[in-house]
C-alpha cells in the first residue's frame, strides 16, 4: 500500500518541476534600453556655433578642444579650449534645459579661442535635441544653436 502513495507524491513533484521549468522562462521580462537617454553616456565635441538664423557661424579649429559631458546625475562638464568647466543642469518640460552655476577653471585661451562664446552659449541654453550622433543645444533669444557630434 505504501507504493502508490510514493508514486503519487513523486508524480506531483515531477509535474511541479516540469511546470517551473516550462513556465518560468516565459515569465522573464526583457526590457529594451531607452535610447532617449543615450546622450548621458556620450562625450560630445563641438562642431559649430550658429548665431541667429544661420547668418553667422563659427567652428573650432580643433573640435576635440571643445567637449561636453551630460551626466544623468544633472552634472554638466567638459573642456572649452584651455579651460575646464563644470556645473549643474536641469531638464524640465520636454527638451527644455537650464544650466545652473557653471564654473570654469583655467586661464585666458587666446584671441582665436571660442571658449568665452562657448561657455556663454552653454549658460544661456534653453533646449536640446538628440538625433543619432548629433546633439543640438539652442541658446539665447535669437535662435542661436551649438551643434555637437559624438566623440569616439
Amino acid at each position: 500500500m505504501q507504493r502508490p502513495y510514493f508514486l503519487r507524491r513523486s508524480s506531483i513533484l515531477l509535474l511541479l518541476s516540469f511546470l517551473v521549468v516550462a513556465i518560468l522562462p516565459a515569465c522573464i521580462v526583457v526590457v529594451d534600453e531607452d535610447d532617449d537617454d543615450d546622450h548621458y553616456r556620450r562625450r560630445w565635441s563641438l562642431d559649430v556655433i550658429v548665431y541667429g538664423s544661420a547668418s553667422e557661424s563659427e567652428s573650432p579649429v580643433n573640435k576635440s578642444d571643445y567637449s561636453l559631458n551630460l551626466s544623468d546625475e544633472s552634472i554638466l562638464s567638459g573642456q572649452a579650449d584651455c579651460t575646464g568647466f563644470r556645473g549643474g543642469y536641469s531638464v524640465t518640460e520636454g527638451n527644455s534645459i537650464e544650466v545652473e552655476s557653471l564654473s570654469a577653471s583655467g586661464s585666458a585661451c587666446g584671441a582665436q579661442s571660442l571658449a568665452g562664446k562657448y561657455l556663454d552659449g552653454l549658460e544661456e541654453a534653453t533646449s536640446y535635441t538628440v538625433s543619432g550622433d548629433e546633439l543640438v543645444l539652442e541658446f539665447g533669444d535669437s535662435g542661436s544653436s551649438m551643434r555637437f557630434s559624438a566623440m569616439e
